[in-house]
């Protein structure tokens, strides 16, 4: 039924705060701030009402604000906090979706503070937030050494993207500031 209000069919706790979750086949990724995990995965059956953390991945002790998903869910992008000292965006492998998880590649986003996290053709990833270079364009085609390729800056931040590929293979990014104007 599409009408009436919605009966809830599982729940599950969660190491801390999720701000972000991202469904790919029968798994949820899910960003976590407060915690030192600051990524999740949760199994769930076809009736859904059955959830089980079966993984999850501790980078670098800040929250995470956002994730990420390859199309194959072998793959999971992770935008934490600034942190001066360490990286703020990391590929985790999730080819297998349980137990700890490791980080196959990381990227410092040199002083901004990520708010979100996309991944568009030609292993690129976007990365946006405040502070510092607030749009950045990463080559994730060597997963263990990402490097930025381009960037943008947006001087009010930026709060959110999504991002949209054309079937030529053209990818535009929209993005959402913290511009009033």
């Amino acid at each position: 039924s599409k009408l009436g209000s919605r009966p809830q069919l599982a729940s599950r706790t969660l190491a801390a705060n999720g701000t972000k979750v991202v469904v790919n086949g029968s798994y949820a990724f899910i960003s976590i701030a407060g915690a030192t995990q600051e990524l999740q995965i949760v199994q769930f059956n076809a009736a859904g009402t059955t959830l089980t953390i079966t993984g999850s991945a501790d980078v670098n002790g800040q929250a995470a604000y956002d994730v990420s998903v390859n199309s194959t869910g072998t793959r999971a992008y992770l935008a934490t906090g600034v942190d001066a000292s360490k990286p703020e965006f990391f590929i985790i492998n999730t080819s297998s979706k349980s137990g700890s998880r490791p980080t196959v590649g990381s990227y410092n986003a040199s002083g901004m503070d990520p708010n979100a996290v996309a991944v568009v053709t030609n292993n690129k990833a976007i990365l946006v937030g405040t502070g510092a270079e607030e749009y950045q364009v990463i080559d994730i085609t060597n997963e263990a050494s990402p490097v930025r390729c381009g960037g943008l800056n947006v001087n009010s931040g930026i709060n959110g993207l999504a991002s949209v590929i054309e079937a030529d293979g053209d990818a535009y990014t929209y993005i959402i500031t913290g511009d009033s104007a």
